[in-house]
């Protein structure tokens, strides 16, 4: 899971004394059969007898490469998406195809995707190598747009904040060293208005380290290869 992996290695710096076993997987774990202290889950929580606790959401973007955009134009609207090679991510809530909204606006982007992968790292690994426009959370694109690897798409569309919760036994006493790690947890997790310092105009996009309009000559002039 997303940033998982820094809060346990931060919490072992800060408790040396403590040991941990984390298991990454898709699927659901019972809990207390399998002897887990807890879980990172995300989307919307099944009703069940463990307790939970909020850390915060996933918020998403869209975005694309500049050397993408150079090359066929930035789209304008959502409409527009549909002329575009689309990367898409096919886990949890988005397998259908993306749900966008503005304000009270929705629209469901069902166009026939370039590439579908079930991992948010392989599908920014594709738009770094210039194949199409996909939805990324903020936290995975964010690095790639400080260093204009990444331009933001129609900043305004994104796809609904999807919760993040941990999740532990209800009838079980919560230890400190379990209590300790959600306390870092929710301390940690990135909030949306941490990623509003880079969110691009969309009329322009970085190409060859300058900024340009993404207009026909600018895509002539600054044409590199993938």
């Amino acid at each position: 899971m997303i940033a998982v992996s820094g809060w346990v290695n931060e919490f072992l710096n800060s408790y040396p004394m403590v040991s941990a076993e984390v298991e990454s997987t898709s699927r659901v774990l019972d809990l207390v059969y399998e002897g887990f202290d807890l879980a990172i889950r995300v989307g919307k929580l099944e009703e069940s007898r463990l307790a939970a606790r909020p850390l915060g959401t996933i918020d998403y973007g869209l975005f694309a490469c500049p050397r993408y955009v150079a090359r066929q134009g930035m789209p304008e609207s959502v409409e527009a998406l549909k002329h575009h090679a689309l990367i898409m991510f096919t886990g949890g809530s988005h397998w259908s195809g993306w749900h966008l909204s503005r304000d009270a606006e929705k629209v469901k982007i069902e166009a026939a995707a370039k590439l579908r992968v079930n991992n948010s790292f392989a599908v920014r690994d594709a738009l770094l190598r210039s194949l199409g426009v996909g939805q990324l959370p903020l936290m995975v694109a964010s690095d790639s747009v400080k260093s204009g690897r990444l331009v933001q798409v129609l900043p305004d569309w994104a796809s609904s904040p999807v919760p993040v919760h941990a999740v532990f036994p209800g009838n079980r006493y919560l230890t400190p060293k379990v209590r300790a790690f959600v306390d870092l947890a929710v301390a940690r997790f990135p909030s949306a208005g941490e990623f509003s310092d880079w969110r691009a105009d969309p009329r322009r996009c970085h190409i060859d380290g300058k900024i340009g309009s993404a207009n026909r000559a600018e895509r002539d002039k600054n044409l590199t290869s993938p």
